[in-house]
């Protein structure tokens, strides 16, 4: 591998963000990433022009990756910088890809999407409350915190299930009924699916029911079946958390570009 193109984690991680950005986006519909600034903010957010998610990151470097041939760069007529990825910097992607396990490719995929300011912006506090019980996972003393992460999981299940059927403009019920909100959320997207999109939405919403009654679980510390919990189980709420939403996010991505195209 060519020296100039040793990159560091944040530069690494900003071009593969934009590359994904840039392929769900059909080849002819693809434009350039203008880029906008946020008040005491270092970072900045990469919109494309022509739909598809946002990405955040450093402008410096998005400069470099520019330098380096692995994103092409031009100025709008106020000078505001301008991106969009080279061949060069698809093909270095694919290499990056390739030196990953198929599990670290769907893991930084997932969590690219939840820490992107799209995510975020969408559903900020649901966001909080799954970063606070990922922290409690891995924090020196998560054996004693085995309840709370489950507690925490709770918040932000509830915190996304409200969030996420304002934004399809359903009904939103007591936060305790998230499956109820989930289910309202997902039945303004079925009319606009074929029968295959309809029958995923249900799967949904089959499985955002299952993770909450593995959270409710672990915030009860197992009491009804008489077992404690170990770390395993925590892990699993917190990854099963984070998937669930994922997927629901993504779900409305994908509506927004097929009804666009």
């Amino acid at each position: 591998m060519n020296e100039r193109l040793l990159l560091d984690e944040p530069q690494r991680e900003l071009l593969l963000a934009l590359v994904e950005a840039e392929r769900s986006i059909p080849r002819e519909r693809r434009g350039k990433f203008f880029v906008s600034s946020h008040i005491g903010s270092s970072l900045q957010t990469f919109t494309p022009s022509n739909g598809g998610p946002k990405v955040e990151g450093s402008l410096r470097d998005a400069e470099d990756l520019a330098a380096r041939g692995l994103l092409s760069q031009s100025f709008g007529s106020r000078g505001t910088p301008q991106f969009w990825v080279s061949p060069e910097g698809f093909a270095y992607s694919s290499h990056l890809r390739s030196s990953e396990t198929p599990v670290e490719t769907i893991e930084e995929s997932v969590r690219a999407h939840l820490s992107s300011i799209e995510f975020k912006g969408r559903h900020p506090d649901a966001f909080r409350k799954w970063s606070d019980a990922e922290a409690l996972l891995w924090a020196e003393d998560s054996v004693g915190q085995l309840s709370t992460i489950g507690h925490l999981c709770r918040e932000s299940m509830q915190l996304f299930a409200a969030s996420f059927a304002r934004e399809l403009g359903a009904p939103v019920a007591r936060s305790s009924r998230t499956v109820q909100n989930i289910r309202e959320a997902l039945d303004t997207m079925k009319p606009g699916g074929g029968q295959t999109s309809r029958a995923f939405l249900e799967a949904l919403l089959a499985y955002w029911g299952c993770v909450s009654d593995l959270v409710q679980r672990q915030e009860h510390a197992a009491e009804r079946e008489g077992g404690g919990l170990v770390w395993e189980d925590a892990r699993r709420v917190v990854f099963q958390t984070l998937i669930v939403m994922f997927e629901l996010s993504r779900s409305v991505n994908w509506r927004e570009q097929s009804s666009s195209s």
